[in-house]
Order: C-alpha cells, then sequence, then structure tokens
C-alpha cells in the first residue's frame, strides 16, 4: 500500500500509486494465466505429436517461464515491502489471487468437453481449489477476511502491535482505496486479456 504516516490523510498521489500496483500485479498474474490457459486449450502439438502448434505456442511457453517467477517474486514484495510495514489492510493483491483459480474453476465447466465425469476435470480442479484454499487460510491469518480490501478491524491491528486510533481511515478514504483498487484490477485485467490476443 501506498505508504501514509498516522494522522496524515492519503493523497491523489496515493491512490493513484495503489491503483499503479494493483494494475501492473495484476496485468502480470492474469498475462500469466491467459498464456497458461492457451497451452491448455491449445493441447499436445509439434513434430511428436504430428500437430502443428498454434502461432502463439512459443511466445506463451517463454511467458510462463519468464512469468512464473517473476509472479511469485511480486508478491513476496507485496507482502513483505510495500504491505508489509504498514499492514493496515487494502492488500487487492490478495484479491486478484483469489481470482486466478475462480477463473480457472470456470474455465474448467465452461471450456470442458465432457460435461459427465471427467478424470482430466477432476485433475485439473485439484490444484485450482488447493490453489484457492492456501491463499484464503494466507489472507485470513494475515489481514482478516476483510483486511484484503478494507482497513483491518482496530482488533486487528492491535494484535499486530499498532494503535488502531493512529491507523485509522474514514469511509471516504477507505471507499477512495477500494475503488483504486478496483480500476486498477480492471485495467490490469483488460490490458492482460488484450496483449494475450494479439499475441494468439
Amino acid at each position: 500500500m501506498a505508504k501514509t504516516s498516522a494522522g496524515t490523510a492519503p493523497g491523489l498521489l496515493g491512490y493513484a500509486a495503489m491503483s499503479l500496483v494493483t494494475v501492473v500485479f495484476t496485468w502480470g498474474a492474469f498475462f500469466w494465466y491467459f498464456a497458461v490457459r492457451a497451452l491448455f486449450l491449445g493441447g499436445s502439438c509439434g513434430a511428436r505429436y504430428g500437430v502443428a502448434c498454434g502461432p502463439g505456442t512459443g511466445w506463451n511457453i517463454l511467458f510462463v517461464v519468464v512469468l512464473t517467477p517473476a509472479v511469485c517474486v511480486a508478491v513476496s514484495v507485496l507482502n513483505n515491502e510495500i504491505y508489509g510495514p504498514e499492514r493496515r489492510g487494502h492488500e487487492f493483491y490478495r484479491i486478484v489471487l483469489v481470482a486466478l483459480p475462480v477463473a480457472a474453476l470456470t474455465d474448467l465447466v465452461l471450456y470442458s468437453r465432457d460435461f459427465g465425469f471427467s478424470v482430466w476435470r477432476f485433475l485439473g480442479a485439484v490444484p485450482c481449489l488447493a490453489l484457492l484454499a492456501v491463499v484464503m487460510v494466507w489472507t485470513i491469518r494475515t489481514v482478516g477476511p476483510r483486511g484484503a480490501f478494507w482497513l483491518m478491524s482496530p482488533a486487528r491491528i492491535a494484535a499486530l502491535g499498532g494503535d488502531p486510533a493512529a491507523r485509522s481511515l474514514s469511509g471516504l478514504q477507505n471507499a477512495l482505496f477500494l475503488v483504486s483498487n478496483v480500476l486498477g484490477a480492471v485495467c490490469g485485467f483488460s490490458l492482460a486479456r488484450l496483449v494475450s490476443e494479439l499475441v494468439a
């Protein structure tokens, strides 16, 4: 989150900075997801399988290789460096992480050719549900259910060693941070989808 000293109202630059952070992370996370999705939907291809690969297959493989560690590093930086010192909430990247397995589960339902029981659908759903559970437990233990998108409760801030009164934000400030994050997520997702379609 944009650093805000105790008792100082966040300015426009603070909201813009938070929105930009969300744009960049959402773009990276969903661009990675769209690359993985394209590879799965494309199926096995190449000389070994006697099926020509699509024009964007090579690029998607490169993106997955590069972005997988990049997204992991980004999560660590956001958790420890950007949000960690303040730890007051509005950690919207956690919402983005939740959206990834939800999107994957939706694709499994919408794009599966077998509408009955499918081993492949089951095997695909297992890691999605596991990732969803991990992110949810990690979020609840760290910032609480509402800390991903709103100011953490005073009790949780106090438990983390802070002064709830010094870290309070008004309803309007919380709403502006939420709007900034939502706009950033929408822009990042749209940009990721646009670029992935250009690659394909």
